[in-house]
């Protein structure tokens, strides 16, 4: 395989993303603050989705009906279901987890979160 790495401003990046103008190939990452499946699988992985180049409608109906599930045993099921399809389909390249690098020092008290999210008040300083 030959790639020619093209970096962008990220807001023409995120547009060509969004307008499926970047092919055959591109990298995104995606972050899930809210600790819940349906924020990725609905926006990368469903029908018509603006960030989903992907089309697969066993794949919808297990998103949606997870969505709408309350027993968290249940839901579990189906996001297994839902998960095991994109394990087998590989609708993208599954490179690497990115590795969030951050900068401090001795002077800040700070630990990093698992969610990504960074929360002034989390963070104290010497004077």
């Amino acid at each position: 395989m030959k790639a020619d790495a093209r970096i962008q401003e990220w807001g023409t990046y995120f547009t060509q993303v969004g307008q499926r103008a970047l092919t055959p190939a591109y990298m995104l990452g995606w972050g899930n603050d809210s600790f819940d499946a349906d924020n990725t699988l609905t926006s990368l992985l469903s029908t018509g989705a603006r960030l989903s180049p992907y089309s697969n409608p066993e794949l919808d109906k297990l998103i949606e009906n997870a969505r709408f599930e309350l027993d968290s045993k249940k839901r579990d099921a189906v996001y297994a279901k839902a998960l095991a399809i994109v394990h087998e389909e590989a609708p993208w390249i599954f490179l690497f987890q990115y590795e969030d690098l951050y900068a401090t020092t001795k002077r800040v008290h700070w630990q990093a979160r698992p969610d990504e999210l960074i929360y002034c008040e989390d963070i104290k300083i010497d004077s």
